[in-house]
């Protein structure tokens, strides 16, 4: 049963964290920054800036924030006296989420600005940042769950990052490697978000990657939770 005390009581104890560090904070405002400078400077190729950097910033943020969140409870022993206070793996998963997420969309709206002539689709942009953001937000407490320490959950969480926000652009150069990269969320994410309706193949690949993501969530967290 998911206790909306414990929710609002992780939520809080996030926003109060995230402040005080400004390393996790840049990285929300980063890839909007870089897309800004790029859409000014060579204003053509707006879409495709727009479309690269989004992703990005909706994959990987996500990924590497709520990795080094996760790293930085561990550290300080917080997240052991959560698991052992009752705090379920759900609830743990939509607190950090809600918050992530929240953030994520906030920021990421500003390149709903850039583009300037509403031809990006909103709802499918939302849906994409909301999906993008969720998946990213589990891979990152994967990582932060399973990594020893600080150093180590930086050095996995930036290498997947990478690998699902870099794929999509790389794959726009080379259609022999979209036939691969299409089976990962992040390149569905640049699809919706390029204004591709939701399709069949969408909804099944997404779902297929938040369901492994998820049961590997779910183990690491138990795992975490007896081995102390």
């Amino acid at each position: 049963m998911i206790r909306i005390n414990h929710m609002t009581a992780i939520l809080a104890k996030d926003i109060k964290d995230v402040i005080r560090n400004i390393q996790v904070l840049v990285l929300f405002i980063v890839y909007p920054a870089v897309a800004f400078i790029m859409t000014q400077s060579i204003g053509g190729e707006k879409v495709f800036f727009i479309g690269v950097f989004a992703t990005m910033h909706f994959v990987f943020t996500p990924i590497v924030v709520a990795a080094s969140m996760i790293a930085e409870e561990k550290e300080k022993n917080t997240l052991r006296v959560l698991r052992m206070s009752g705090i379920s793996s759900m609830e743990f998963f939509l607190s950090t989420a809600v918050f992530v997420v929240v953030l994520d969309c906030l920021t990421g709206s500003s390149f709903l600005l850039m583009q300037g002539d509403g031809s990006i689709n909103v709802g499918l942009f939302y849906s994409a940042a909301i999906f993008g953001s969720v998946i990213s937000v589990l891979i990152g407490m994967c990582v932060g769950t399973y990594s020893k320490s600080p150093s180590a959950t930086n050095g996995l969480a930036v290498p997947l990052g990478m690998i699902f926000s870099f794929l999509p652009m790389l794959s726009y150069f080379n259609k022999n490697l979209e036939s691969i990269s299409k089976y990962l969320f992040g390149q569905q994410i640049q699809y919706l978000i390029g204004g591709q309706k939701w399709t069949a193949e969408a909804v099944i690949i997404c779902s297929i990657n938040f369901i492994i993501i998820t049961g590997l969530y779910i183990l690491l967290y138990r795992r975490a939770k007896t081995d102390g």
